[in-house]
């Protein structure tokens, strides 16, 4: 490698680097503003865990606390659905945590929008959806469960008027599959799985989310009650 070559290798190294703490500055300042928000702070331990199924990834816990008389955790989660290693799209979601008593082991259940679920199917396989006998609610999303009964108990009629409320005022009351496309994209998904109720909205953690974070927790809130 020449000098000239050597130069430019070197610039480009401290600018990546640049980069990098730029976005990781901007990162830090937008949790702990979110943070002030929502009153709650930084963890005393930041856990990473690794994230594997419908896709691959790493997910961290940002934040904790109590809001509304409920503890609370902000997590970010980082995954790419492509498995081609040179296709990377890493997606990024702020997860809105409700922990569950230790003594509790919830089942997996998934609750998405419609579309969102096919699409994965296609390219991880199918899951078992749960039917619940409501055909608004199945319009616009699924329910996927490995516990059919613990997920029709978990989903029932007023967690699934509040979803259905939550997807109006953020996404709107249309059908079709421009809304389902924006279902897909804007709208996240609920995760319930062992010591965790998880509602995942799509963007990295921000103040801009606060108040969906808000009303995301008031939904988590309905479902742990149930627990």
């Amino acid at each position: 490698m020449d000098t000239e070559r050597l130069i430019i290798f070197v610039i480009g190294l401290v600018a990546i680097a640049a980069i990098l703490f730029w976005l990781y500055r901007s990162n830090k300042g937008d949790l702990q503003a979110l943070g002030k928000r929502l009153g709650l702070s930084a963890p005393n331990e930041r856990i990473e865990e690794r994230v594997q199924g419908r896709g691959e990834g790493w997910q961290s816990k940002e934040l904790e606390g109590t809001f509304n008389g409920q503890l609370l955790q902000i997590w970010q989660r980082r995954i790419r659905y492509n498995p081609l290693p040179r296709q990377e799209n890493i997606k990024i979601y702020t997860m809105v945590v409700r922990p569950v008593a230790a003594t509790i082991s919830l089942p997996q259940i998934v609750i998405e929008p419609r579309l969102r679920g096919e699409l994965l199917d296609v390219r991880f396989g199918d899951m078992p959806e749960v039917d619940l006998d409501d055909d608004e609610f199945r319009a616009s999303f699924r329910v996927t469960a490995t516990d059919s009964a613990a997920a029709a108990r978990l989903c029932n009629d007023d967690v699934r008027a509040a979803i259905l409320d939550l997807r109006r005022r953020w996404i709107g009351g249309r059908t079709g599959s421009l809304t389902a496309l924006a279902d897909m994209s804007g709208f996240g998904w609920i995760e319930i799985g062992a010591q965790k109720i998880a509602f995942l909205i799509p963007g990295t953690p921000m103040p801009s989310l606060a108040p969906k974070i808000a009303e995301a927790a008031t939904v988590l809130g309905r479902i742990a009650n149930l627990a």
